[in-house]
């Protein structure tokens, strides 16, 4: 805007000109400009062909006027970043409004990959973080199956079961529990065991004898 504005100080000017100033910026990587009159909104001259119409950001600069050689009030393209900057004359006569549009597709359709690839990410995290809870949770209950099992086999009477002490936290420590008790059961099943058989044999004599 500031370009033009030196270059084209006036009406006559800037029709004789304007396309040359839009191929000055035409090299510029994706982008458009367009020029249109500040006096009616027609359109002096583009990069490329494309609508007459303004866009959003050019119909507000113009001063949300409808030119009665538009059809529609705007004109947006998808994918397209609009911006828009007024040209006056000395005496704050509205002369152009120049219109710079970027195409977004590109930024787009990465931002696009990247929202596949973070999708991708979260599921294999969940899967992940699903298959370790799996294997965590196994891990602290195997343990516990096998004191259970033990339990149960002291109960029915295999005082010489024990369990294996592979950790040294509170699993652990239980298991040892569990381990001291089924050996105090098995020395109390000894001395049960020799007290009767010491009772039996003080009996046999003298029953022998009666």
């Amino acid at each position: 805007a500031a370009y033009t504005a030196a270059t084209a100080p006036d009406g006559e000017r800037l029709a004789a000109i304007a396309p040359e100033i839009v191929r000055f910026f035409a090299p510029q990587a994706d982008y458009e400009v367009r020029l249109f009159d500040g006096r009616d909104g027609s359109l002096l001259a583009a990069t490329r062909d494309s609508s007459p119409l303004p866009s959003g950001a050019a119909l507000a600069a113009l001063g949300q006027r409808r030119p009665t050689l538009f059809l529609r009030a705007s004109y947006d393209e998808p994918d397209r970043l609009y911006a828009a900057r007024q040209g006056r004359t000395e005496d704050s006569t509205l002369l152009f409004v120049v219109e710079v549009s970027r195409g977004i597709g590109e930024m787009q359709a990465f931002l696009g990959t990247l929202r596949s690839i973070l999708v991708a990410a979260c599921a294999l995290a969940l899967l992940v973080a699903w298959g370790a809870s799996l294997l965590l949770a196994r891990a602290v209950t195997r343990p516990l199956r096998e004191m259970e099992q033990a339990t149960q086999a002291i109960a029915a009477g295999d005082l010489d079961r024990r369990l294996a002490i592979t950790t040294h936290d509170e699993i652990g420590s239980l298991a040892a529990s569990i381990n001291r008790m089924a050996a105090n059961l098995a020395r109390l099943e000894a001395a049960r065991r020799d007290f009767v058989a010491r009772i039996s044999h003080d009996l046999r004599t003298p029953l022998t004898a009666i």
